[in-house]
């Protein structure tokens, strides 16, 4: 058994996995044979703004579910830990609307107030782009960086990049979608691939709001 770290904003997840060995790494797609759904009663239950969403994932997850009646930040966290395709989801809240006329001003907040969290783990942390782009042919406020992270116990460092976008589902706000990914990952090679490709690609392209 091996502990491993992997950050998301504010929190940081130990998480205990088992480590195998093998041979050849599987480049096919996942079956996506599990569905997790937030509903609006069981996000009141978790403390968090009421949203109906559904997402398939597969078996070889850790899933980071909200805990009933407690104080949550997130509606799920999707992490893979195998070398070579460590990579994250974590899906979040934001209020604000994009039709008002301060919302740059705004997403540029969040977006900062998001960063700062980042720069609390690697001061040196390289902003690659910060402002609206493209995302599933939307142009949405996000950021794109590069930092790493140096575990005290074995004193190695990761080298990871982060992007994180604000996906509005209604006019009160939307969804802050954090994705992550070490940087050597074999599928997701740069920013454009977040959301695309890798299991986290893969579970958001099943994405799926209640009408």
């Amino acid at each position: 058994m091996k502990k491993h770290i992997f950050l998301s904003f504010g929190v940081v997840f130990y998480l205990v996995a088992v480590m195998r060995c093998s041979g050849q790494q599987n480049t096919h797609k996942k079956k996506l044979t599990n569905t997790y759904t937030m509903t609006s009663d069981l996000a009141k239950q978790c403390n968090l703004p009421e949203i109906d969403f559904s997402v398939q994932y597969p078996d070889d997850l850790e899933v980071i579910k909200p805990e009933l009646y407690a104080t949550n930040s997130s509606y799920v966290v999707f992490l893979n830990m195998k070398k070579g395709r460590k990579e994250e989801l974590d899906m979040k809240w934001f209020t604000g609307s994009h039709e008002e006329l301060n919302f740059r001003d705004f997403g540029n907040v969040l977006l900062n107030r998001l960063k700062r969290d980042i720069l609390a783990v690697d001061p040196m942390a390289k902003t690659v782009f910060q402002g609206k782009n493209e995302f599933y042919s939307m142009w949405l406020y996000q950021f794109r960086m590069r930092y790493k992270v140096t575990y005290k116990q074995s004193g190695n460092t990761e080298h990871r990049k982060i992007l994180c976008v604000l996906y509005p589902t209604n006019n009160k706000g939307g969804l802050v979608l954090i994705f992550q990914a070490e940087a050597g990952h074999k599928e997701i090679k740069s920013f454009s691939d977040f959301g695309t490709k890798g299991i986290t690609g893969q579970i958001w392209k099943t994405f799926t709001m209640k009408e």
